[in-house]
């Protein structure tokens, strides 16, 4: 908004100063009268206003268009990105125990897949063992920080937990997911609960 302003301010200054000049009375006239603008001002004047009034839009649209687009489509990514890695780090399946895991690795970076695995692997390896199987659907998500390379996004699940001749267990659970972002893509850093104070 300040650089649109500016912009058109400055523009206003620069035809005031042109028209001022273009219609000075003649010096050696007897009456003083500002003269008429002639065809050629009337133009300048014309087209010195219609470039204020681009440049404005122009400010105006580089300013605010373009970054609220930006956001709004980084928004979208890492509630996309959040959501999938919420109901992957939630989701178990006894034939296929690294299924989830990789899907979830995919969608981070090097170091927290790493750890992310030798996290897993002992709870994969417990749940096969009992032949629980585990799956998660989003109930909701919010992003709670966002910037040009980092944001933490709060994810709600719905987890259903069933194992041979139990009945099956539903509990909500909270996640924070943080992430950033490298060589212009969002990969997750941290999957971690939301502990009720």
């Amino acid at each position: 908004m300040t650089a649109a302003l500016i912009t058109l301010a400055i523009g206003a200054l620069i035809l005031i100063v042109d028209w001022h000049l273009a219609t000075k009375p003649d010096a050696d006239a007897k009456i003083k009268r500002r003269k008429p603008l002639n065809p050629i001002d009337r133009k300048h004047l014309r087209d010195m206003f219609v470039g204020t009034l681009v440049a404005a839009v122009v400010v105006g649209y580089l300013r605010w268009t373009v970054p609220d687009r930006a956001l709004g489509n980084a928004s979208a990514e890492v509630v996309g990105i959040a959501s999938s890695i919420s109901e992957a780090s939630a989701t178990f399946a006894p034939q296929s125990p690294t299924a989830s895991v990789d899907r979830a690795t995919s969608m981070m970076s090097p170091k927290s897949a790493e750890a992310f695995k030798n996290e897993f692997a002992n709870v994969a390896k417990d749940l096969t063992s009992k032949n629980i199987s585990a799956q998660a659907s989003t109930v909701s998500v919010g992003i709670e920080a966002i910037g040009p390379a980092a944001a933490s996004v709060a994810v709600i699940l719905r987890a259903t937990q069933s194992a041979p001749g139990n009945a099956s267990e539903t509990a909500v659970l909270a996640l924070r997911v943080t992430l950033s972002k490298t060589d212009g893509r969002w990969l997750v850093d941290d999957v971690s609960p939301i502990h009720s104070r």
